[in-house]
């Protein structure tokens, strides 16, 4: 997945998204892992921008009218 990612976002973007990924997997899988409030404020306004930039690429590629 980041090997496409890396096509159409920035290098950021792709490094915040497999942050997002890999925090996920530790919290959903890992009893002893806890996600602070914070963590998901900060996660979601991450998740808001790159739906944004997925919105934007497919309206200029077409997909989206």
């Amino acid at each position: 997945m980041k090997e496409f990612l890396k096509f159409y976002l920035t290098p950021d973007e792709v490094a915040a998204f497999d942050r997002m990924r890999r925090k996920r997997h530790t919290v959903t899988y890992d009893l002893s892992s806890v996600a602070t409030h914070t963590d998901a404020e900060g996660a979601l306004a991450t998740a808001k921008a790159l739906v944004n930039t997925i919105k934007k690429i497919l309206t200029e590629d077409g997909f989206i009218l």
